[in-house]
């Protein structure tokens, strides 16, 4: 879904479906492996990339904090010219959505709590490797079904005539009530 680096890939992307029930735009995955956003710059433009998981399978009956745990690594392709380069980061926010709909990679609906993103810039990352951890708590899930869990990347922004894809590995998502 417009994950790979290239010269030019301008837009909102539209979400694609995948691993039963997951689904996201700006998104690649490696079989048996890991999953990866790929949030993008070209010039003066940024666009996003959003991944959200399938419904969490337990029924919430009243408003609970959930703990979502998971491995993730990154990675960015970036041209330069002589003048600036096109090497920067990402933020990774963390939250959750009550609807089957499938959002694209620009889409922002959700709730999504400030303590609940990231900043990264590595070369670490990649399908098969994805080295830090984090975990998270979003506050007060509402009894509703369904609950998804749901990644946005936003690229750095940084004008000049460059481009970047920066992407965001995650793997091993544990998802369970906080206490």
């Amino acid at each position: 879904s417009n994950d790979e680096y290239k010269t030019a890939s301008a837009g909102n992307k539209a979400p694609v479906t995948f691993l039963d029930g997951w689904s996201g735009g700006r998104v690649g995955g490696s079989a048996g492996q890991s999953v990866r956003l790929a949030c993008r710059r070209e010039m003066f433009v940024d666009y996003d990339s959003r991944i959200d998981s399938a419904p969490i399978k337990a029924e919430i009956k009243s408003p609970v904090n959930i703990s979502v745990t998971f491995d993730y690594g990154a990675n960015n392709k970036y041209s330069k010219t002589m003048l600036t380069d096109g090497n920067v980061g990402q933020t990774c926010h963390v939250g959750y959505i009550t609807t089957d709909e499938q959002y694209g990679s620009g889409d922002k609906d959700g709730t999504f709590e400030d303590a609940n993103s990231f900043y990264i810039k590595e070369y670490t990352g990649a399908y098969d490797n994805t080295p830090n951890d984090c975990s998270y708590i979003l506050h007060d899930v509402p009894a509703v079904s369904p609950v998804r869990i749901s990644w946005r990347t936003t690229i750095e922004h940084k004008g000049g005539a460059t481009n970047t894809t920066a992407w965001l590995y995650i793997d091993n998502v544990k998802v369970q009530i906080a206490k």
